[in-house]
């Protein structure tokens, strides 16, 4: 019989790639019985759930369970080699040939302030042109991966980066956090004098955001800051259902007219305009 409890989350590989398949109302989740978020494998080899935790948490949040196999369809193995990178070091070097003028004309183009673009460690990435980089670290704090923020407003990141969190210096000492999507929303935030974490997207890093924040003493209020679009509501909704695990005072508040957080604060919201947003926001309960 496969050991599934020696599996490390994000070292589960295919041997053959998994099908997964989203449920439905005619074929529902297995191990929660409800027809959305959750999905399993085409062959009910596994199910990835969503609500039911197991000791394998996956990389979207969920959590593994064995279906009517052994879990012999899905082993884990070493990855292809991937060509290795010092993130910190990459970022330390384009550090020093960043000046103090240039973050600030980045800020006044984002609309934020050059304060919380240097808690974030924002930098300009002098290896690729007309961008600027941001690190991306794990729960533990260490550098894990860059993301780009070009000119032209794509987003890329360095070859051999890792995802993770783009955490400010000094978060953690206020009794509310908010968590906002990519480095830009988490910067207009921290602009109006919140505490705040970003995630690389809408989906992912739930498991990493929950080691983290387990770090933090007392626990915080959990904000979670979605865009106005179906996916970011869709991922808010799961990383608030992951969180409840660990926090039940979690609540998720969008932009009442703009599309994301940073286009609502450099349109003019002030703190007190995201703290009557939040006020008026439900505390999460699943669904």
């Amino acid at each position: 019989m496969y050991d599934w409890t020696k599996v490390a989350t994000n070292e589960i590989h295919a041997k053959n790639p998994v099908a997964w398949v989203r449920v439905t109302k005619q074929k529902p989740c297995n191990i929660c019985n409800k027809n959305d978020w959750c999905t399993r494998a085409a062959d009910h080899s596994v199910y990835c759930c969503m609500r039911v935790a197991s000791s394998i948490v996956m990389g979207n949040g969920g959590y593994l369970h064995t279906g009517k196999s052994d879990g012999c369809d899905i082993l884990s193995k070493p990855q292809q080699q991937r060509r290795t990178i010092d993130p910190s070091a990459i970022m330390n070097r384009w550090n020093q040939f960043t000046t103090d003028a240039q973050v600030a004309e980045y800020a006044n183009q984002l609309g934020v302030t050059p304060t919380s673009l240097a808690r974030l460690g924002c930098v300009r990435a002098n290896q690729h042109r007309r961008a600027f980089a941001f690190p991306m670290v794990n729960a533990r704090g260490r550098v894990v991966g860059i993301r780009l923020r070009h000119d032209n407003s794509s987003k890329s990141t360095v070859t051999g980066s890792r995802s993770g969190l783009f955490v400010p210096t000094g978060v953690g000492e206020k009794q509310t956090l908010l968590v906002c999507e990519g480095p830009t929303d988490t910067a207009a935030i921290l602009s109006v004098g919140f505490d705040a974490i970003g995630r690389p997207s809408c989906l992912g890093q739930v498991s990493m955001l929950r080691q983290l924040l387990l770090l933090f003493d007392p626990m915080p209020e959990i904000i979670i800051c979605a865009d106005r679009d179906g996916a970011g509501l869709d991922g808010a909704r799961r990383l608030a259902t992951g969180l409840l695990h660990i926090n039940q005072s979690v609540r998720i508040i969008k932009p009442p007219k703009h599309n994301d957080i940073r286009e609502w604060i450099s349109s003019g919201a002030t703190q007190e305009t995201v703290l009557c947003v939040i006020e008026k926001a439900k505390y999460w309960r699943g669904e």
